[in-house]
């Protein structure tokens, strides 16, 4: 048998008879092959052309390849292998049961990323949830989520709640993070819901019904300020409970008045004093008051204007029209000697009275409470200056109207030097030759505020001769009447001495008038120190310095018994705040040679010599320089060119 073939078709000849079979998509299969096992199941190129044959590879493209009546078999070519997807995420979970397919199989997964493929909230790339579960598939719990949330009840779903069930992660979807619910088994209780008049406090701010500012449903009443019945419609209260001083009508016309209501009877006052005839009344009761008609039925003559019942009398004692505060009595007939007020704030003095005129003189003259410069009306004010310096002059550019000087004001003004005491106002200059600051009274000269050279403003000098003697000349109390006083520190100033003072003082000792100012010497700073020459009898020399009582500690003190005349130094310490008196006391001088030399120094400044020791060893009276300007503060001057002179201790 032979076949040829042309044009797709194929022509069997054999046994005398001929078969022609169709191939049209040249595959070598026919679709009329007699045969089902090689039948071509798409001989058509638009049904998959030689792709398409039994037997050919199953591939993945849709097609039945191997005209099998399966399409896509699971191991065609180009199938992918799939993972188990129980929970349906989209994640297979790595398992040793695996599928090849051309399509995802439902339960199938192209991945085996899940780590956990019984929830399909937990896969890789989920929002990571707190419960202690990798709900992202990255090795890691409850990343990010803080866990110290408290979690509360919402028994009744209003988004608030009530008591504390867990910390951390909430233990049920109905759980809140919030415990601001006052009642979760009430829906409409919760932070935000209208307050109510109910008695509860609807919106958990703990505030109830009339306590809260927000609440609804209120009703409206009015105060009754005067407690009689009937409320002040300028005055509404909105409250859920009627609050105490209120009505829940707004009729009164005078709320401060209780005795005018809608129930008020008004009496008839024809002589218009205030006070109605008992029982001629208005028509009708009301609460405006008619016209003619009053409240107060105690008119004891309505004819009469200044008669009631109850008008209280006060006794006139100056006559003046006013009364003396306090009521002597009441009703229709008054003495003659009363008044009907009590405005009089003295009734011994007709003067004293309202609407008198407020005069400097101290008293309240128009009874308004008010006295001289406390009032705003006053007659009498006068012009005060300002005295800056208290020398009883003031000056013109700082001054004040007023009854009476006030504290650093005067009179007098025309202060040529507000600052200096001594000059006032335009004052006669006087002779000082002596320039101690103190004028000779002998010796007036111009007057005016311009100071002139050689002269002082006052007449004060008690000897314009000599410097020192003038009145701030010091003086000493002298205790022991020996002509000098004690220290160096005046007690008193002045010209004329005071009995037991003395103009000189230094005195060491003011108990003994045989202890004067023989051995005194002031040390107002440094050391002091003694330079005396001795024979050998020096044994017994001592220095003493006291400030103020205080004895000072020697701080040195050398000296050598000898035959031979020796000099000692004896130093000590001085207190530099305070005035110091130092004094030696020697031996009795056995060589008879008339006792030592002696140059009693502070560091450099000579105070004075010695000129010879008394019988019982003390220095004995002292030559003291004088000096001006220098700063010796205890010395004096009678010759102002003669300056003291200084020397170095060491």
């Amino acid at each position: 048998m032979r076949s040829w073939s042309l044009c797709g078709i194929v022509l069997t000849i054999g046994c005398g008879n001929a078969e022609v079979l169709t191939d049209a998509d040249g595959d070598g299969f026919f679709r009329d092959d007699p045969n089902p096992a090689r039948r071509d199941c798409a001989d058509d190129a638009r049904l998959g052309g030689t792709a398409v044959y039994p037997g050919a590879p199953e591939r993945c493209d849709g097609i039945d390849n191997d005209c099998d009546g399966l399409i896509d078999e699971d191991d065609a070519e180009g199938s992918v292998e799939y993972w188990p997807d129980l929970d349906g995420d989209g994640f297979g979970i790595a398992s040793d049961t695996t599928r090849f397919a051309c399509t995802a199989p439902d339960g199938w997964s192209p991945n085996r990323r899940d780590c956990n493929d019984n929830d399909a909230l937990i896969f890789p790339g989920a929002a990571e949830r707190c419960n202690d579960l990798d709900d992202d598939c990255d090795l890691e719990i409850d990343e990010g989520i803080d866990k110290s949330l408290s979690w509360f009840a919402d028994l009744d779903g209003d988004g608030f709640g009530g008591e504390l069930v867990s910390d951390g992660c909430p233990t049920s979807p109905d759980l809140v993070r919030n415990s601001d619910d006052c009642n979760d088994i009430s829906r409409s209780v919760r932070p935000g819901a209208p307050e109510r008049c109910d008695g509860i406090d609807n919106d958990c701010d703990g505030l109830v019904d009339d306590q809260d500012d927000d609440v609804v449903g209120a009703r409206r009443f009015w105060a009754d300020d005067d407690g009689d019945g009937y409320g002040n419609i300028l005055e509404p209260v909105n409250a859920c409970v009627r609050p105490a001083g209120t009505v829940d009508n707004a009729l009164d016309c005078d709320d401060d008045n209780p005795a005018q209501s809608p129930d008020t009877v008004w009496y008839r006052d024809a002589d218009f004093d205030g006070f109605g005839r008992p029982g001629v009344t208005f028509p009708r009761r009301q609460c405006n008051q008619p016209i003619g008609y009053v409240i107060d039925p105690g008119d004891c003559d309505d004819t009469d204007g200044n008669a009631w019942d109850t008008r209280r009398w006060f006794a006139d004692a100056d006559g003046d029209g006013f009364g003396y505060p306090v009521p002597v009595a009441t009703g229709c007939n008054p003495d003659p000697l009363w008044v009907g007020n009590g405005d009089d704030c003295d009734d011994r003095d007709p003067a004293v009275r309202p609407g008198a005129e407020e005069v400097c003189d101290r008293v309240d003259n128009d009874c308004d409470g008010a006295t001289d410069d406390d009032d705003d009306f006053v007659l009498g004010r006068r012009l005060f200056y300002a005295d800056g310096d208290g020398d009883g002059f003031g000056v013109f550019y700082d001054r004040v109207r007023a009854c009476f000087a006030p504290p650093g004001y005067v009179e007098p003004r025309g202060d040529c030097d507000d600052a200096n005491p001594g000059i006032g106002a335009d004052p006669i200059w006087y002779v000082d030759a002596d320039r101690d600051g103190y004028g000779d009274p002998a010796f007036p000269g111009p007057q005016g505020c311009e100071p002139i050279p050689g002269r002082a403003p006052n007449a004060l000098d008690c000897d314009d001769s000599d410097f020192f003697v003038n009145p701030d000349q010091p003086q000493f109390l002298d205790v022991d009447g020996d002509g000098v006083g004690f220290g160096f520190v005046p007690d008193a100033t002045g010209c004329t001495l005071l009995p037991g003072f003395s103009f000189e003082g230094g005195d060491c000792n003011d108990d003994d008038s045989r202890d004067n100012a023989g051995g005194c010497f002031g040390a107002p700073f440094g050391l002091i120190e003694a330079d005396l020459s001795l024979d050998r009898d020096a044994a017994g020399v001592r220095l003493r310095v006291q400030c103020l009582g205080v004895t000072a500690p020697v701080l040195d003190r050398t000296f050598t018994a000898s035959d031979s005349e020796q000099t000692i130094v004896i130093t000590a310490e001085a207190r530099s705040d305070l005035p110091c008196t130092a004094f030696v006391t020697v031996p009795d001088d056995t060589s008879g040679d008339g006792g030592p030399g002696l140059v009693l120094r502070t560091c450099g400044e000579q105070f004075g010599r010695p000129t010879a020791f008394n019988t019982t060893g003390q220095l004995g009276p002292f030559e003291v320089n004088r000096c001006s300007g220098c700063t010796d503060p205890f010395a004096r001057n009678y010759d102002p060119t003669v300056l003291v002179s200084t020397d170095v201790c060491y």
